[in-house]
């Protein structure tokens, strides 16, 4: 085994009752035992494409199939039952309905404000959760039965029961010890089902499903309602393949990589704690890391002096930084931003005791390069808006049970909102950029044409310079860019990660909105952004 790297069927009847049939089958199984609704892959659905939240017939029919997919069994699953299974240890819960508990956490914050401990229990019992929500950090999750889990956060899992479980995004690695056979995971593009084996799954903003197979074998089905009753997939160690909750074509295969995903937490926290739940007027300061307490409520960005040469030396950057932040241990932060009519430029000074060590491949993973070491601008060039932006990732309303207006979803489209990652990828060398616009987070541009960056190393290793000249054109705003006078919205963060430059570790956040409550995370809602003040020459 390669060395872990640490941190009963109804007969079909007119079309619209059979989707009246698997709208109320799906909320029956995305309900819990006390009744109220659990948000799962169609809730996301409905968020992201825009649909109804209270589906109606005239509405739902377009992904009727997905919807039925979510309860039919799939065809993995109905392999699973027809052949002849070894040993299937269905662990008994316990007397509050918990099958598993986590017994290690790296600074893990769950994305409904509660602090993830050691010790805290989940399953589908009444006095349990089912769905673990991890917003920021890591956490080891074992099985009583002896399945373990490594959920890298961003990440909702959702418990169904002793041998089933359903991705619905973000990162996991998956453990089945020796005479355990068929364990499920669920995701909005595949059912897996293990062969006794270790493997790993991503579940992107897009909802494309990577698979990835350290040790043993999964057998994979699509869930694509494209597909239909597709036939099993058989992935091997050494093996890495790629489906599409839209697509009918076969599974993609993909690089395959060792360092790719977390399977192990080194330097973990491993002590019990209380599960103890955010104070909503003064957060733990566990928290307040995850979710950001600036310093500054607004950046300036001044006007270019000329043509600007993209070099990481700043020699054409004011001497005094716009933001001069100090962190622990070696970390801090002094940033500029600066504009002209045809481009952005960010600039940063980045102490770091382990810098430029990203190794997230921006080919299958720029939406989590972050994790790796990295700056994030957020941008609203919205002139018509101005300040505070508006616009709410799905997330938002997920995590707090609220329903989005059609307003609401129209916000969270504006292509003026723009998410910018900027990274030196180490194995090949490249100064990275990916973008993505608007509060919906689906596919991004990566490395995109036009723009220009350049990051060093310091002499002293302890650290590094970034600079970047970004056309409006990426942020949409080639039209009508921002300009001296106007205020927008912007906010910044800053990753450190270990020194495999995959797994996060720390972050600075800046510039954010004050009258915006300290609990919400800027990726989730623009509002939290601080002010962008555009100067004039």
């Amino acid at each position: 085994m390669p060395e872990r790297p640490s941190i009963e069927s109804e007969t079909p009847g007119h079309p619209d009752d059979i989707v009246d049939r698997a709208v109320e089958a799906l909320r029956r199984v995305t309900t819990n035992a006390v009744g109220s609704p659990r948000e799962g892959l169609v809730d996301r659905a409905i968020l992201l494409r825009g649909a109804a939240a209270a589906p109606r017939r005239n509405r739902i029919w377009p992904w009727a199939a997905a919807i039925a997919a979510a309860v039919i069994p799939s065809s993995a699953l109905l392999w699973q039952m027809s052949r002849p299974a070894r040993v299937a240890q269905t662990a008994t819960p316990t007397a509050d309905g918990t099958l598993a508990q986590v017994v290690a956490v790296h600074r893990a914050v769950a994305a409904n404000a509660t602090v993830i401990d050691v010790g805290r229990r989940f399953g589908p019992g009444a006095d349990a959760s089912a769905r673990v929500s991890l917003a920021l950090g890591a956490i080891e999750l074992a099985f009583d039965n002896g399945i373990e889990m490594v959920l890298q956060g961003p990440c909702d899992l959702e418990i169904v029961d002793a041998m089933r479980a359903t991705l619905l995004g973000g990162h996991v690695v998956v453990r089945v010890p020796d005479g355990i056979d068929g364990f499920q995971l669920d995701t909005p593009a595949t059912s897996l089902v293990d062969l006794g084996t270790e493997y790993a799954v991503k579940v992107g903003p897009d909802l494309l499903t990577d698979v990835q197979v350290y040790d043993g074998e999964v057998m994979a089905s699509s869930r694509s309602q494209a597909a239909g009753a597709a036939f099993p997939f058989r992935v091997g160690m050494g093996e890495a393949v790629r489906f599409s909750p839209q697509s009918e074509a076969e599974p993609q295969a993909i690089e395959f990589s060792e360092e790719r995903f977390l399977r192990a937490l080194a330097n973990a926290d491993r002590n019990p704690g209380n599960g103890r739940r955010i104070n909503r007027k003064r957060p733990a300061s566990s928290a307040i890391r995850g979710f950001g307490k600036a310093a500054r409520d607004a950046i300036h960005v001044l006007p270019a002096p000329g043509r600007m040469t993209i070099d990481g030396r700043l020699d054409e950057w004011s001497p005094t930084a716009v933001v001069r932040r100090s962190h622990e241990e070696g970390r801090s932060l002094d940033g500029w931003m600066m504009y002209d009519d045809r481009h952005l430029y960010i600039a940063a000074h980045v102490g770091d005791p382990l810098p430029l060590r990203n190794a997230v491949n921006p080919a299958i993973d720029a939406d989590s390069a972050w994790r790796g070491g990295a700056v994030q601008v957020r941008l609203s060039t919205d002139r018509v808006v101005g300040w505070p932006a508006v616009g709410d990732a799905a997330d938002y309303f997920i995590a707090r049970r609220l329903e989005p207006t059609e307003a609401d979803r129209n916000a969270a489209r504006n292509p003026r909102l723009s998410h910018l990652t900027l990274w030196h990828h180490a194995p090949s060398g490249r100064d990275c950029l990916f973008v993505t616009r608007g509060m919906v987070y689906g596919a991004g541009a990566v490395n995109p044409p036009g723009y220009r960056g350049r990051c060093v190393r310091d002499p002293d290793g302890l650290g590094y310079t970034m600079e970047y000249a970004i056309p409006w054109q990426l942020l949409g705003a080639a039209d009508d860019p921002p300009r001296a006078g106007d205020v927008l919205a912007a906010v910044w963060q800053v990753h450190w990660s270990d020194a495999t430059g995959t797994a996060w570790r720390d972050q600075i956040v800046e510039f954010r909105n004050p009258s915006e409550p300290e609990w919400i995370f800027v990726w989730e809602r623009a509002a939290t952004w601080g002010r962008a003040i555009f100067d004039g020459p």
